[in-house]
């Protein structure tokens, strides 16, 4: 994921959140989905925030993408990345920390913060696999991105567009070319469940072009769902 500081921390909302979180407080693995989102990234919409989760991770607290030395090009890249799914927050941290100490670059957790993110935000790798953190991080992203569109854009659905365009590829209309964005408006509306611990395992992410394959084919592959794009500059979209 893309991170520009510029408006890091304003409050405003993308849009009215549907769900507001009433239940008691509990650890956030516990929560249901839902409140989760509603409780840890209330600027966004919860159906909006749960779509990105599902297109980023399937609701894996663990999931970690390895996207290979972040010295190389991404199309040197782009064919080595592997999804991996540790079985626990020790494991992951361990894997994420030795892939960092090999120089490669990864995403992480359910909305797939990067790790180039993480200074900007304050936060540790092992802060970000907390779910509440780790979906704050992607919700202040992405309401970021929202603020920088309507200003471009003006406020509505290009803007929403154009945002998650950018929090997955860095550029207002990236995100919409490669699929990104009508993957994410396919799951509109469909809360992942939280899944922690589904044992240790690396995916080879296929090398095709996902363009040339249907919607309905990509959305299958979850592994092919945490390949896209993790080529980040960490500058501000380009137009």
């Amino acid at each position: 994921m893309i991170f520009t500081g510029e408006n890091f921390f304003a409050s405003k909302a993308l849009f009215i959140a549907l769900l507001l979180m009433n239940a008691p407080a509990i650890a956030a693995s516990e929560m249901p989905m839902a409140e989760l989102l509603a409780k840890c990234a209330p600027t966004v919409a919860v159906s909006t925030m749960a779509s990105i989760v599902k297109v980023e991770s399937s609701g894996h607290v663990y999931a970690v993408a390895d996207a290979g030395p972040v010295h190389l090009p991404w199309s040197v890249r782009k064919d080595m990345v592997r999804s991996h799914f540790p079985a626990s927050k020790d494991e992951a941290v361990e894997l994420v920390k030795s892939l960092l100490k090999k120089g490669h670059t990864v995403s992480i957790g359910l909305s797939q913060v990067n790790d180039r993110n993480l200074k900007a935000l304050g936060l540790s790798v092992e802060d970000v696999f907390d779910p509440c953190t780790n979906v704050s991080a992607g919700g202040k992203i992405l309401t970021n991105f929202y603020q920088r569109a309507a200003k471009e854009f003006g406020p509505g659905e290009r803007a929403l567009q154009a945002a998650i365009s950018a929090y997955q590829s860095g550029n207002w209309d990236r995100g919409v070319a490669n699929g990104y964005v009508g993957l994410v408006y396919k799951a509109a509306g469909v809360v992942p469940d939280l899944k922690i611990g589904t044992g240790s395992r690396a995916l080879k992410v296929a090398s095709a072009d996902a363009r040339t394959q249907s919607a309905e084919q990509w959305w299958e592959s979850r592994a092919e769902l945490l390949r896209k794009a993790r080529e980040s500059d960490l500058k501000a979209p380009k137009e």
